[in-house]
């Protein structure tokens, strides 16, 4: 690695640098906490994975320029988690196990729910996003995206014009969710149409969402972090003032950070209503309801997502039936200066299968607005 000096680390006889891992465990008999911490230093990079035990983890990638400041940092990190007691152990040798969840606090309207809602409960990604400049590779709204060598810009089939660039997710550095790839960059582009490049023009349903003439969602497996392999220069594209215009100000960068929490089935999805065996109106009609369900509704989780159950200012547009899940939430957001319409918000949705194979061809993207 340039600018790596290789002092103080083992070598082998053909100059390669040992790798030095170190592996620690926390597990409560309570079943409160199942964890796992590893770092890994091999040169100048420290590697750093963690999570529950069973799973992959979230893994976390640092950079020093020397091996001795590397390993240096490792330690310091060991000696935090040793501190709050984790210990030495082996990959393997303990099963991942479910982590008792504490009973949700439900309005008293919805108590009679209580089992349905709490079987519900489903682990996601929260995102808040904050004002500065980030990475090529950094989870962003806005701004340019990662582009690496022979990145080709994403156009609308419909007028032939360069999409916006949204956002992107780079799920190494995100909390990892079961069932999501546990690398690679997901990136969202719209066109600046009057829907934001969503397909409204047919039926409002899944197979219509999935038109992607406006909008494209690219993902990138490999990611380099040498920025000298990555392509630059400003963005191809050029807002149209005959058009609605866009959610966001795409020269605007925010850097999102992930959060990883659960939470229940939301009031807006299709499944509520089959969990309570009645319509959302319905409950609407009952005394305190409005209160009760907006107490619910926080309980539930608002705002941007990775995974999870989506919110909807209207109605979901799947049916009973249909399996896309929630890949992607991007909230109405004044600090962000982000607007989907009047206060609106868009999803983006996945078949669970592509999800697992890490394709993104068929994904299907809407919002609604009050």
């Amino acid at each position: 690695m340039v600018g790596c000096a290789s002092q103080g680390s083992a070598l082998h006889p053909h100059g390669m640098m040992d790798a030095m891992r170190t592996y620690l465990e926390y597990s409560e008999a309570s079943g409160s906490a199942h964890k796992f911490y590893e770092a890994t230093v091999e040169g100048c990079t420290l590697t750093l994975r963690y999570g529950r035990i069973g799973t992959e983890g979230q893994t976390q990638i640092k950079t020093f320029p020397t091996p001795v400041a590397a390993q240096t940092e490792a330690e310091k990190k060991l000696a935090d988690k040793r501190k709050k007691g984790y210990a030495d152990a082996v990959p393997g040798e303990r099963e991942k196990r479910a982590v008792e969840q504490p009973a949700l606090r439900l309005p008293k309207l919805l108590t009679p729910y209580r089992a349905a809602l709490e079987a519900s409960v489903r682990p996601y990604v929260r995102l808040r996003g904050t004002p500065g400049e980030a990475r090529p590779w950094t989870s962003k709204l806005g701004g340019l995206p990662y582009r690496p060598a022979g990145f080709e810009w994403p156009h609308s089939r419909t007028d032939g014009r360069p999409l916006a660039f949204l956002a992107q997710l780079n799920l190494a550095e995100l909390p990892h969710l079961e069932g999501f790839p546990a690398g690679g960059i997901l990136q969202f582009f719209i066109a600046d149409s009057d829907f934001y490049g969503a397909n409204f023009h047919t039926a409002l349903d899944i197979s219509g969402l999935s038109d992607d003439a406006g909008f494209r969602v690219l993902y990138h497996p490999g990611v380099t972090h040498d920025e000298g392999e990555l392509e630059t220069g400003p963005s191809p594209f050029q807002p149209d003032p005959f058009n609605m215009g866009l959610p966001h100000d795409p020269a605007r960068e925010f850097v999102l950070r992930g959060e990883l929490t659960q939470a229940p089935v939301t009031l807006g999805d299709r499944l509520f209503e089959g969990l309570t065996g009645k319509p959302i109106w319905e409950l609407l009609g009952e005394e305190d309801a409005d209160e009760a369900l907006d107490r619910y509704a926080y309980l539930a989780g608002t705002g941007h997502k990775l995974g999870g159950y989506p919110n909807f200012t209207q109605s979901d547009p799947r049916t009973l039936d249909d399996p896309h899940v929630l890949l992607f939430q991007l909230d109405s957001d004044d600090d962000l200066g982000l607007m989907w319409g009047d206060v609106g918000i868009a999803n983006f949705f996945i078949l669970p299968e592509d999800l697992a194979q890490g394709d993104f061809r068929r994904v299907a993207y809407h919002w609604d607005c009050g």
